[in-house]
């Protein structure tokens, strides 16, 4: 089961951010924790690279995204 292997990461690697790459990709995590196959914590999406549009406009969000967590968290 694919949320076991990320869950066993999680308690081993113990990230401080969890950053997630498209939204896809989060709504999954945060279905797996809905369903109690993932521990609670945070969940950051940015947008994914290959987005429609992908212009400098992407890029920023992407940067200022990460960049915003990381100084207020």
């Amino acid at each position: 089961d694919w949320a076991e292997i990320l869950q066993w990461e999680i308690d081993h690697v113990k990230p401080k951010y969890v950053f997630c790459v498209g939204s896809n990709a989060s709504k999954f995590i945060q279905m797996l924790q809905k369903e109690g196959r993932l521990n609670q914590f945070p969940v950051y999406s940015v947008p994914h690279y290959s987005g429609r549009d992908y212009n400098q406009k992407i890029i920023d969000a992407i940067v200022f995204g990460v960049q915003d967590v990381m100084t207020n968290s």
